[in-house]
């Protein structure tokens, strides 16, 4: 039935009590890529496509940031 589900929240709205939230957190962190680890290309590029996906990319749960800017800094010295 369609109206079965019409009052639940969608699955990123879901509220979840703190110490459950904390333990997601902690699991998602410990099994993310850690900093320092080399990357293929095509990794990369699924690493981007599954950031674009969320609604706050830029931290962890944990509130630490995920992304690094990245810059030629020969290019930025020259004013290219």
């Amino acid at each position: 039935n369609e109206n079965e589900n019409e009052n639940e929240l969608p699955a990123a709205d879901v509220l979840r009590p703190s110490r459950v939230r904390a333990m997601l957190a902690m699991r998602a962190c410990r099994s993310s890529i850690m900093i320092g680890t080399a990357l293929d290309a095509r990794r990369m590029r699924a690493v981007l496509r599954n950031l674009a996906t969320l609604k706050a990319p830029w931290n962890c749960p944990h509130g630490r940031p995920t992304m690094r800017h990245v810059a030629d800094l020969a290019k930025l010295r020259a004013g290219a």
